[in-house]
């Protein structure tokens, strides 16, 4: 033996001591001050000790080193490399040919095996469930998840495939064919497709499965359409509640076809989306009474004052000021608005006297003019009937008919502790018999005791009390209906 001999093997020698010494010797607290991949790979292939190995396979992150302990003998040193490696090729090789099926089952986990060919080779011929089940997680080949899902006889395996479709085609399908409740609801769940959404619910017969498809349809389209079928009838609120398209919720609360509470759904949708001009045109235009009502709650004052200023229709300008409060907007209108229409309907909503007599007197319109004037004597007419319903003598008043205590055998002092007996009487500008009803149209009429006084715009008349009030005579025409009380 020559000289070069001995001295390779005495290095051999050495080598081996030193690994035998490195893997036997090595101690936790020793290792976790080993930082050189080689020697952690020695001790990851050498040691007794499945801890260490373990800790030491952990602490490697070259991948020449991981690749060849891949070839390692001890499966548990391949499974543990395995997780850790990043070349595909290799990966792709374990995952189809390793004979430990957790290694597999490491391969075809591990996020670089992205492979869907090999991951549907291993889903269809590996001889381990979990394997095949691995790769059935990773799997996005609707193909191959349809075939299984088909195939399948266990449930809970068709489950997690079902899980995994996407297939919207399939997935409508089977939400109206499957025999099994459970899986036809996790088709209707996975579906995103609106129109397929929409023809399923056309469908199903089970009423919870068309509310969860209902819940998933946002197309405002596809939601317009399904309010066009009578047989979602009972399904309307859940779709209206969908709705975002302002035309359309706009539509829904007009429509007359619906109900009472679809079109208010509609108004609060508006609501929920800010859409304050579309809910002050309803407040304003709908033929619904509970329609107006809770749009004209949800409508803003200064959304209706734009209407009443800026819009060009008017009877919608109309509408609108009918429901303004705010005085001095008002008196703009009155006063400088182009349109007669619109000063005399501001003006008929004005409570200060002093506008209203300016406005009475020098409007260029004659009927603008007469509706300040009628005005000015309605808020007078409401200071003296709310002061005559103290007297005792006058049971109510409103705007065209008084209803008088009859006082029929009964003195003055008894006139607040007789029954009520209603006597009415009539008057048109001459006295006339008791009747049924004392319309007064435009007039005031002013009962103290001993005499009644009718207000004719600007004039009275007054009215004397002749025996028990069964007849009136005419009295003189009087400058002001103070003289009368």
């Amino acid at each position: 033996m020559d000289n070069n001999s001995i001295i390779l093997i005495k290095r051999g020698l050495v080598l081996l001591f030193v690994m035998l010494l490195c893997a036997c010797a090595t101690t936790p607290e020793e290792l976790e001050k080993i930082t050189d991949q080689s020697k952690l790979a020695r001790i990851a292939s050498g040691s007794d000790s499945y801890y260490i190995r373990g800790k030491a396979l952990d602490k490697i992150t070259d991948q020449n080193i991981l690749i060849n302990l891949a070839k390692n003998q001890d499966s548990f040193v391949r499974y543990k490399v395995t997780k850790k490696l990043q070349d595909p090729a290799l990966l792709t090789n374990i995952a189809l040919n390793d004979h430990d099926e957790e290694v597999r089952e490491a391969a075809v986990n591990n996020q670089n095996l992205r492979d869907q060919g090999v991951l549907t080779k291993v889903a269809l011929n590996d001889v381990d469930a979990k394997v095949r089940y691995a790769a059935v997680i990773k799997s996005t080949d609707q193909n191959l998840l349809i075939k299984l899902f088909n195939e399948s006889k266990n449930n809970s395996f068709s489950r997690t495939v079902l899980s995994k479709i996407t297939d919207q085609n399939f997935l409508a399908r089977l939400a109206v064919d499957d025999k099994f409740s459970s899986f036809r609801a996790t088709a209707i769940q996975q579906l995103t497709d609106q129109a397929l959404l929409l023809n399923v619910a056309n469908e199903v017969d089970n009423r919870l499965h068309r509310e969860k498809i209902f819940e998933k349809i946002t197309d405002q389209t596809i939601l317009a359409e399904a309010l066009a079928l009578t047989k979602y009838n009972k399904l309307y609120g859940h779709i209206v509640a969908k709705i975002t398209d302002e035309q359309l919720l706009e539509n829904i609360a007009l429509n007359p076809y619906y109900t009472d509470t679809l079109n208010i759904i509609a108004v609060l949708r508006l609501s929920d989306e800010g859409h304050k001009d579309r809910l002050a045109k309803l407040a304003l235009t709908s033929p619904n009474g509970k329609v107006r009502q809770y749009a004209l709650e949800r409508t803003p004052d200064q959304e209706m004052l734009n209407i009443a200023r800026d819009t060009n229709n008017i009877e919608l300008r109309k509408a609108a000021i009918d429901r303004i409060e705010d005085q001095s907007a008002l008196v703009k209108m009155s006063q400088q608005d182009s349109s007669a229409d619109i000063r005399k309907t501001a003006a008929w909503r004005l409570t200060d006297k002093t506008v209203l007599a300016s406005i009475a007197q020098q409007d260029s319109d004659a009927s603008v003019r007469k509706t300040a004037t009628r005005k000015l004597n309605y808020l007078s007419s409401t200071q003296i009937r709310s002061g005559l319903l103290t007297t005792g003598l006058i049971k109510s008043i409103n705007q065209h008919t008084i209803t008088l205590y009859n006082m029929e055998n009964h003195s003055p002092e008894d006139e607040k502790s007789f029954s009520i007996n209603d006597s009415v009487f009539c008057f048109n500008n001459h006295v006339a018999n008791p009747s049924n009803s004392f319309m007064i149209d435009d007039y005031v009429a002013i009962l103290a005791k001993g005499k009644v006084a009718i207000n004719v715009l600007g004039g009275s008349y007054s009215l004397t009390m002749k025996g028990s009030m069964g007849s009136f005579v005419s009295q003189d025409k009087m400058e002001f209906i103070s003289k009368c009380l």
